[in-house]
């Protein structure tokens, strides 16, 4: 149902998404897009010329994101390893260059893995492209530009 607010109002159909670690963000929208269309379709089929009734939101559950500033794209050294990972994968089929801060200054990461060995001292430098970063459950290898 419209309303003068974005994405406020009754709920008409809604189901949740299931999203696996690893999913890159382009596929994320892709499937959300899918799932928002086959609501869609559930909504108008139910509506059959007559009015909707939908169920109130939960204000205290709702939130809107908008696009992500610059400080949101820097890896948080607290966050987990598959968090990091998730996030490197997730945000850059979106065109958005994830940074991390390193010994030589913040630096764009074009991808990342978990690391097989450790990073000594916290940070290791395997070549001009390629560095091991120490967080508090494991290690990722990062290839940077």
């Amino acid at each position: 149902m419209l309303g003068d607010a974005f994405d406020a109002g009754a709920i008409l159909a809604q189901s949740g998404l299931l999203i696996p670690d690893e999913m890159p963000g382009d596929e994320l929208e892709r499937q959300a897009a899918l799932l928002g269309s086959d609501l869609l379709l559930e909504v108008i089929s139910r509506a059959g010329g007559e009015a909707l009734h939908g169920s109130s939101q939960n204000e205290t559950e709702a939130s809107y994101q908008t696009w992500p500033n610059a400080d949101q794209l820097i890896v948080d050294h607290s966050w987990t390893v598959q968090h990091v990972i998730n996030f490197v994968i997730g945000v850059r089929p979106l065109g958005y260059e994830p940074l991390v801060d390193t010994a030589s200054g913040m630096r764009v990461v074009e991808s990342a893995r978990l690391a097989d060995r450790e990073a000594s001292g916290g940070e290791a430098w395997l070549d001009e492209q390629t560095v091991r970063m120490s967080f508090a459950d494991g290690v990722i290898e990062f290839s940077v530009a």
